[in-house]
């Protein structure tokens, strides 16, 4: 448990993050990634079965398969830092992608929840409005 804490505390300085051969993941630490990272991939599998089951509705189905997406390629990529950095390979398996990796996450977060919860929403009462006028129009 104190490697877990001394790990930790690595987080906090600027040399950690810019060693470009750092040691491999241990014990604790790297159980938790890699359920964190599976975790992220399940997330993105149980979505795709989501927005296939919501052909129907197209907001929906698109909100689906932008999470769907976005947890996926971030489990993916995720564990192939992982393998770099367990496999110490030089450049590839420096801590700061973790940083890049990291801010990716956030801000395709920002985008995909804006669509969720502002655009989708829009698309839909736009559909709900043409499928209104259609039963007056021809």
């Amino acid at each position: 448990m104190y490697i877990l804490w001394q790990n930790l505390g690595n987080l906090l300085s600027v040399g950690y993050w810019f060693n470009l051969h750092p040691d491999p993941f241990l014990g604790v630490v790297l159980k938790i990634l890699y359920i964190f990272f599976g975790a992220l991939l399940l997330a993105g599998i149980v979505l795709r079965v989501l927005s296939r089951k919501n052909s129907r509705n197209i907001p929906i189905k698109k909100i689906y398969e932008k999470f769907y997406y976005f947890f996926s390629t971030l489990a993916v990529i995720g564990l192939v830092l992982m393998f770099f950095r367990q496999q110490q390979v030089l450049f590839l398996g420096a801590p700061f992608w973790f940083l890049i990796w990291l801010l990716a996450f956030g801000v395709w977060l920002f985008f995909t929840l804006r669509y969720a919860l502002v655009k989708a929403p829009k698309l839909q009462q736009q559909i709900a409005l043409k499928k209104e006028l259609s039963k007056y129009l021809p």
